[in-house]
């Protein structure tokens, strides 16, 4: 990527990308053939969470447009095509550092006895560095490896086969009168049966998905291909009897996690994110890689969510569907839902501690926004009014409220508690709202147990 001063002598022309920007970050200015491109891409745009922004002061001092793209929450690549021509759109992550694989582990797996892939294994991964689409790739690389190993199994599906001389489960008599006398071929016999196969659609599934990734890796650098098209070879070779069917986001819920069936659940939800994340171009028949999306704060939410789901057990409340509430506005307004990050329930069932992530760095300075500081902490007035909102709410009445930042080779310390807010009905006492830091680094893996210790400390003075 051409640097500030390149970039500004690009704005005269119409040369075409890449384009990099940090999440939440401006990008150097465009030159005028991105503009029109990306004005043109508004579906990219939306899937990326880009905004074309006019950068008045560099406008004013050229003394013509300076057009920048802006980013969200989420990062990823895409493709844009334009005039025949095609470039790519880069949105990295803006916390530097973070060890992406074991977020991934607790937000997409829950079993703990598979090995993890770690970020800092110089042999399999130093290829990948900044591409998370690469990584992401490699993760799920890893853990089906790992279920094919241990988990792959046949199931019983049903075929219909017309049979020479002979006869296997049902005759289908309609289509043998209708199909073989009429046409002499009485030896002709049309069954259903039912067969022991690997070629289910739980297998379908992950073959797909493999085939997704494959389209992807088909586009990355020469060295990072080198280091993924073996594995996935490897994966597609141990997949063999598995029909190559594309799924649908629908087909997941065709499948039932039951008996011995429920160690696929995983492994099937780790592909349905790579399906919704994966955007492809069917052309005649195969699929051909556009991008790749992840939005960080729904990656952070649901690795939180996973590190408690694991070491607090039961008496966290990790599904989303037990984590809405709603509020009647009365006067015939109808009713406004929100929905928690994450609830600790006490021994007796009962709420006791609202768990709520932001997905930026506590000690980052906050601009234009109202804030409060503590500790040296500053978090926005706005987060602390929400959460207890949250937490006053008639079905919880929780008495604390944990606000989740990340940090990378930080003190991930408790900041707090603020006491001074929400006080709840029938009682005295305020709702205490305390900040903990989670580490997201290369620390990740021996600090999580500290995150932990203080959720659960926090909520066990709030019960």
């Amino acid at each position: 990527m051409a640097g500030w001063q390149g970039s500004e002598l690009r704005q005269e022309g119409n040369s075409l990308g890449p384009i990099s920007v940090e999440e939440y970050g401006l990008s150097p200015p465009l030159s005028e053939a991105e503009w029109r491109a990306l004005q043109a891409a508004a579906e990219v745009r939306q899937r990326l969470g880009l905004t074309l922004v006019l950068d008045d002061q560099a406008s004013q001092e050229r003394g013509s447009p300076v057009f920048r793209v802006r980013a969200g929450s989420i990062v990823g690549v895409a493709r844009v095509e334009w005039e025949g021509q095609s470039f790519s759109v880069h949105v990295r992550p803006k916390i530097h550092g973070a060890d992406f694989l074991t977020m991934f582990d607790y937000a997409y797996w829950a079993d703990r006895t598979i090995e993890p892939l770690r970020l800092e294994d110089p042999v399999s991964l130093a290829p990948l560095a900044g591409n998370v689409t690469g990584l992401v790739i490699r993760f799920f690389l890893h853990r089906l490896g790992e279920f094919i190993r241990r988990h792959l199994r046949r199931d019983y599906i049903v075929r219909r086969e017309d049979l020479n001389g002979r006869v296997r489960g049902k005759v289908l008599a309609q289509d043998y009168l209708r199909r073989s006398l009429p046409h002499r071929k009485d030896y002709i016999v049309p069954c259903q049966f039912s067969e022991l196969s690997r070629d289910t659609l739980s297998n379908r599934i992950l073959l797909w998905t493999l085939h997704l990734c494959a389209r992807a890796v088909a586009t990355f650098p020469q060295e990072q291909r080198r280091l993924l098209l073996p594995l996935i070879n490897a994966r597609r070779q141990a997949l063999g009897g598995v029909t190559l069917t594309p799924i649908r986001l629908s087909d997941f819920g065709r499948v039932r996690y039951t008996g011995l069936h429920a160690a696929y659940r995983p492994i099937h939800a780790l592909c349905r994110f790579i399906c919704r994340s994966f955007q492809m171009e069917n052309e005649a028949g195969t699929a051909e890689f556009r991008e790749f999306t992840l939005d960080m704060n729904d990656l952070f939410e649901r690795f939180v969510r996973g590190v408690l789901r694991i070491h607090v057990g039961h008496r966290f409340v990790a599904d989303k569907r037990d984590l809405v509430r709603s509020y009647d506005l009365g006067s015939g307004a109808g009713e406004k839902w929100i929905e928690l990050d994450g609830l600790v329930k006490d021994e007796d069932g009962k709420p006791c501690c609202v768990v709520e992530c932001k997905y930026r760095e506590v000690w980052e300075p906050i601009e234009g926004e109202d804030t409060l500081t503590v500790a040296g902490g500053r978090i926005r007035s706005s987060d602390v009014y929400q959460t207890i909102a949250y937490a006053t709410h008639k079905d919880l009445q929780a008495s604390a409220v944990v606000l989740v930042y990340p940090v990378v080779g930080g003190d991930a310390r408790v900041v707090g508690p603020i006491e001074a807010f929400g006080l709840r009905p029938g009682c005295d006492e305020p709702v205490t709202v305390s900040l903990v830091g989670v580490e997201i680094g290369e620390r990740m893996r021996e600090s999580l147990r500290d995150f932990v210790r203080q959720v659960e400390a926090i909520s066990h003075r709030g019960g």
